[in-house]
Parts: C-alpha cells; structure tokens; sequence
C-alpha cells in the first residue's frame, strides 16, 4: 500500500504539469505561446508615455486547462481516503461508501456528515486515520479565517463548474530610475504600481523632470475572478496555486505513518 501514496503524489505531480499547461497558454513560462499584450508609445506633446493594453482576458480554453490543475489536487485528497480504507478492504468499499476526503469550514459541519456520525469513516479508516483527517479540517488548522485557507479554497473552486471559471487580467506598470535635481544631485525615482483593470487599458505616466536612466516595469498577473462569493475573487492564481499545492503535499505526508 505505501506504493499507492506515490501514486497519489504523482497526481499532484499532474495538477502541476497541468498548471505549467495553463502558464504556456496564458504566455507566462519556458514554454509559453507568446502574447502581444501591450504597447507603449510616447506622446511628443507633453513628453507622457502612453501604455496601452492589447489583450484584457486570457483564452478560453485556458479555463478548462486551470479547472483540470485544480481537479487533480482535490482528487488526490479523495484517492487517499480511498487507499486508508482498501488497507483492510475491498477495492470497491471507495464506491459502495462513497468515500471522499472532507473539507469543511466549521466543527458542526465535520460532525454533521453522515460517514462521521454514522461511524462509516472510523469503521474503514481507523479511529486514529479519522482523528488526522479532522486536524486536516480548515477549522483547525485556521481558526481565525477557515474559509481563507488553501484546502477549503480549493475544494470549493473545485464544486465551481470549470466552464463557470472566469479569469481576468490584472495588468501594471512602473516607472523607475533615477532623475536629476538642481545642483546635480541624482535621486532615485518610482512612480508606483499603476494598475490596469477593469476595462481599463490605457495609463498615462509622466516621468520627472530631468530623468536619468529610467526603466519602464510591465507586469500581468492573472487573477481568478468567479462566483466564488468573494472566496477568492480577485487573488492572483499563480500564489493561489501554489499554496493550495503545499496544503495538498503537506496532508498527504501527514498520512505516511499509516502505511
């Protein structure tokens, strides 16, 4: 059995080739499908740069590629219940029982389903295997914000339909160098994060008077942003991602000890 634990981590070694899959698409990674996302002119009338943004959403297709990524890192979960209970039982007990690894908010809600009320998880499992799984709940492991932690995200993006995934750029520029005061001192300059969202797809910067060696900071960070009831709304993916990919590695090493 400890042979299946591998398997099981090769599917989170799935979700994350997944995931470079969805990075190449959206233009990101050593294997990415260039993207012209975005220009910058120069506007001669008052010295401004104008920078433009191309391309506001990412493919379509590559909703189904994310939605893919973050279904085999909650399977894995769900394949590893499976394997503590085929120790002691018949390979079909997963489907008869339907088995899965829970992932709840609240002490009620664990203590409400009817495999652990009904003495199903502890009867196939084992009394200490259940006992894991609850440590494992985001209640325990985020009191103060359950809802907020990587497993609970996760198993509630994976409920949302893939083809309801909406994902929408987040892009951002910034000026930076240096710039030359009276008397020649040079000083460092920012402009600061200006951030292009919303339909927005122009900004206008201003670089200062006098400017030396100044540096133009495109960045784009892809954001999830789907009826999640503000879950998630707005978090960047990448981060996102991979927090919910250590959340997974951490629990399934939690449960080396029972094979």
């Amino acid at each position: 059995m400890a042979g299946e634990l591998d398997v099981i981590r090769l599917k989170v070694t799935r979700a994350e080739k997944h995931f470079e899959e969805f990075k190449a698409a959206v233009g990101l990674g050593p294997d990415e499908r260039k993207l012209d996302l975005a220009s910058v002119t120069v506007n001669s009338a008052d010295n401004t740069l104008l920078y433009h943004n191309h391309k506001p959403t990412p493919p379509p297709e590559t909703r189904i590629i994310l939605g893919d990524s973050i279904h085999q890192l909650r399977a894995a979960l769900d394949h590893l219940v499976c394997v503590l209970a085929m120790r002691t039982n018949a390979r079909n007990v997963c489907e008869d029982s339907k088995l899965q690894f829970p992932i709840v908010k609240t002490e009620p809600d664990f203590r409400s389903d009817w495999r652990v009320s009904k003495g199903v998880y502890e009867q196939l499992l084992g009394k200490a295997e259940l006992k894991e799984i609850e440590r494992c709940q985001p209640y325990a492991l985020a009191p103060q914000k359950p809802e907020g932690h990587p497993l609970y995200v996760l198993t509630k993006l994976d409920n949302i339909d893939k083809h309801r995934l909406v994902l929408v750029v987040e892009q951002a520029v910034r000026l930076s160098g240096a710039y030359v005061r009276p008397g020649d001192e040079i000083l460092p300059y920012d402009s600061g994060k200006q951030t292009l969202t919303g339909g927005k797809y122009l900004v206008q910067l201003t670089p200062p008077e006098r400017p030396y060696g100044l540096q133009l900071h495109p960045a784009v960070a892809y954001i999830v942003f789907a009826e999640t009831d503000g879950l998630c709304d707005g978090r960047s993916i990448f981060p996102l991602f991979r927090e919910m990919a250590a959340a997974v590695k951490d629990t399934i090493a939690r449960f080396d000890q029972f094979f």
